[in-house]
């Protein structure tokens, strides 16, 4: 069961924070791999794809138990993400879309831009269900909080936490 501390925040459940933690350290270790053979062979470019890697996956892996997503009573909703974090107004969202493939918010930002915000913490990932071995209650969590998050977005600013 994902671990969720009230009806505006989703928390991914332990099997997706540690298949990702199996992810980062799988990339770590190509990394130095590739750093290993480039220094052996002098092949610079492979010793940096190697740091690159190393990196990224230092990255990845210190972001995986912070991955959320929340809504709150001040109209903001943030996506901590495997990447970046991104704090989005309700006022700005124009879409929430609840497939729990690629859970999505479309919104604008100030300058007017349509801009759309991929809800990694939440996405299964094109339906692998079998291949994620996600329980049928992880997904229904998941749904169950995507359809939060969009009457919280549709309700007017005035609500507490819709």
């Amino acid at each position: 069961m994902s671990r969720q501390s009230g009806g505006s925040r989703y928390r991914p459940d332990r099997l997706w924070r540690v298949g990702n933690r199996i992810g980062g350290a799988a990339i770590t270790a190509l990394g130095v791999i590739f750093m290993g053979a480039g220094i052996d062979n002098s092949v610079w470019p492979l010793v940096a794809l190697g740091l690159v890697c190393t990196i990224a996956s230092i990255w990845w892996w210190l972001r995986v138990p912070r991955a959320r997503v929340e809504y709150d009573s001040a109209g903001v909703v943030t996506v901590v993400g495997l990447l970046w974090t991104r704090r989005i107004d309700r006022s700005a969202v124009r879409m929430v879309v609840t497939d729990a493939d690629w859970p999505t918010i479309l919104w604008t930002d100030k300058r007017g831009r349509r801009r759309w915000t991929i809800l990694t913490p939440i996405a299964t990932g094109n339906g692998w269900y079998g291949l994620l071995l996600l329980s049928t209650q992880s997904i229904d969590d998941r749904r169950g909080y995507l359809r939060r998050l969009e009457r919280w977005a549709t309700t007017t600013q005035s609500s507490p936490l819709g």
